[in-house]
């Protein structure tokens, strides 16, 4: 069989080419050895006696030489036996082998195929990218909102895409589980061709207070957005994009910037 990553975990893959040749190898001993014992055993009963027997002592020289060759007889066919086992022995390795590196040529090709399969899916995917973002009405009584623009640079269009996103003040240490964008139900489902996008606002959810201004202004808060948005390629998979922007006080000039985590995509 084989594992995931096409390599062969078959019982001839682990043992490999070497017990082939082990066999073979013993297949050859065992003909010398055995060409040796048949080489005695017909000089043995070569120049067999042919003629009439006159004494009693020739007559029973020649009925043990009768037995002697009925045994050798009997065992040259025994011989030929195992030279057929010894044949059919190197036959079955032999067909083994060539199975055993067939199926492997089958593995490489596979994997290959499957290779350039996953290579031409990313090429020709959807992906989306966040582009752009515009800040405004960052100032007390107003509600702070970060629009964005997402592009579709990928060869093929992006179906089904969904748009989820938050902006809120958060402390400097805020943990990470907290800064999950919420699933609404009510979020519209859009596709964007390649070579095209759109545009959405992230508003934060309340009005911003002068308490709210003074934390963000003493360094105590830092307005953070994010967001994710989620589509369908045209080979039916998956994908999601993941965004977030910090604002804070005392770094880059009070201005929202890209955050240094929370922006990757799948």
């Amino acid at each position: 069989m084989s594992d995931g990553d096409g390599r062969d975990d078959s019982a001839f893959g682990r043992l490999g080419s070497g017990t082939l040749v082990i066999i073979i190898a013993g297949v050859i001993a065992f003909a010398v050895w055995h060409g040796g014992q048949i080489s005695a055993r017909r000089q043995v009963t070569a120049n067999p006696a042919n003629y009439p027997c006159q004494k009693a002592d020739d007559c029973a020289a020649q009925q043990l030489q009768a037995s002697v060759q009925a045994a050798a007889a009997a065992q040259d066919s025994v011989d030929l036996g195992l030279w057929q086992l010894a044949l059919n022995v190197v036959g079955v390795a032999g067909l083994a082998y060539t199975v055993h590196y067939a199926r492997k040529t089958w593995l490489e090709a596979r994997d290959t195929l499957r290779h350039a399969d996953d290579t031409s899916k990313r090429e020709l995917r959807a992906y989306l990218f966040v582009t752009e973002f515009i800040e405004a009405d960052f100032e007390v009584g107003k509600t702070p909102n970060l629009k964005i623009q997402f592009f579709n640079r990928g060869a093929t269009p992006a179906s089904d895409a969904l748009f989820y996103n938050q902006m809120d003040l958060y402390p400097p240490n805020v943990d990470e589980k907290h800064l999950v964008p919420p699933e609404r139900d009510d979020v519209s489902r859009a596709p964007i061709p390649q070579n095209d996008g759109g545009s959405a606002t992230i508003y934060m959810h309340r009005p911003l207070t002068a308490k709210l201004w003074q934390a963000y202004l003493d360094g105590d808060a830092m307005f953070i957005a994010f967001g994710r948005i989620d589509y369908i390629d045209i080979f039916d998979q998956p994908h999601s994009t993941y965004f977030r922007y910090r604002k804070r006080a005392d770094r880059s000039g009070g201005h929202m910037v890209i955050a240094s985590d929370g922006n990757h995509y799948t």
